[in-house]
């Protein structure tokens, strides 16, 4: 009687509940995505945290005691962590990237480009979120390009004070060009790769 009760109004409750307004703005970070964990990789770790931050995880071989039975079928994955130099076997419309990227994306609140940390590839410094490098009196370039990067992905514009508009503009539009075909394949990737989902080409 009261136990079934409690359990229908439980699952009605949860079903009528609203959008929590105050959910962590890297909630749904990784939402759009699922996840292959390759096997030298810290598995309970990345699961704890790509999970946190709203992906789907499984795992290309598991540590003992995670799960066998995985919550997706792996050959539909869109990234595979990894760390080694190169996948043993690469999956055509997955992206392969280093433990590194997905702790870089969550400290930007964005996912980052993960071409940046392909297997092998040198990994750009890791910079910490605990840091106000302006603060300290020196701004690193990483954490420059990382910035620019967070103001793309989120459409924003900033404004240049008038002392800097002179030193940007020699340099700019060579690296503006480059950001921008960059940002450009990453657009036709992801494209293909939602456009692809449907099965008919």
């Amino acid at each position: 009687g009261e136990g079934s009760n409690a359990a229908g109004n439980g699952a009605a409750a949860e079903e009528d509940a609203e959008p929590d307004d105050h959910a962590h703005p890297n909630a749904s970070l990784f939402a759009k995505y699922r996840f292959v964990l390759s096997r030298e990789v810290p598995q309970r770790t990345l699961e704890f945290v790509l999970k946190a931050c709203g992906g789907e995880v499984t795992w290309a071989c598991p540590e003992e005691g995670v799960p066998v039975r995985p919550p997706f079928d792996a050959a539909e994955a869109t990234h595979e962590i990894v760390d080694r130099p190169r996948p043993l076997k690469a999956q055509q419309g997955r992206e392969y990237a280093q433990p590194q990227w997905v702790f870089d994306s969550i400290n930007c609140g964005v996912v980052l480009p993960a071409e940046d940390y392909a297997p092998g590839a040198e990994l750009p410094a890791h910079l910490s979120p605990f840091v106000d490098d302006e603060a300290e009196g020196y701004v690193p370039e990483q954490r420059k390009r990382l910035d620019a990067l967070v103001e793309k992905a989120r459409g924003i514009v900033m404004a240049v004070p008038a002392d800097d508009a002179d030193a940007m503009a020699e340099g700019a539009p060579e690296e503006d060009a480059d950001l921008e075909e960059r940002y450009a394949r990453e657009l036709q990737r992801e494209t293909q790769r939602l456009g692809g989902s449907g099965g008919s080409d």
